[in-house]
């Protein structure tokens, strides 16, 4: 099984917008930077599929690694595990004020295949 890369999909066939917060945004800033500096550091071997999350010659993460990873960070923070999913859960049927006062009534997410994807550009 191969990677393919594609534009996310949604009912209305909108793009999907997600609101980040100050902190949010400056991480994933900071991570850019050392993403751009793997790049400059493997040159031309360097696979570039602008990817948010990627491995360190910017091939795509397995989901296995991903999840693995997650686990490892949860637990060095003392942290419960929970499954992947229910945040995102969470986040579709808790919105904030502000979404519901920008967009009106807040729709819930549609579901997916099981596809990771990520524009960065």
């Amino acid at each position: 099984m191969g990677v393919s890369f594609r534009k996310p999909e949604t009912a209305s066939g909108e793009d999907r917008v997600a609101d980040l917060d100050e902190v949010t945004v400056g991480a994933l800033l900071s991570h850019k930077l050392r993403q751009d500096a793997e790049h400059e550091q493997w040159g031309e071997a360097y696979a570039d599929h602008g990817l948010v999350f990627a491995r360190e010659d910017g091939d795509p993460l397995r989901p296995d690694d991903a999840t693995k990873l997650v686990a490892e960070l949860v637990d060095a923070a003392g942290l419960r595990r929970i499954r992947p999913h229910i945040p995102r859960h969470e986040q579709a049927t808790q919105p904030t004020a502000r979404r519901r006062s920008s967009r009106g009534p807040a729709r819930p997410s549609s579901r997916h295949r099981p596809t990771t994807s990520v524009t960065t550009r």
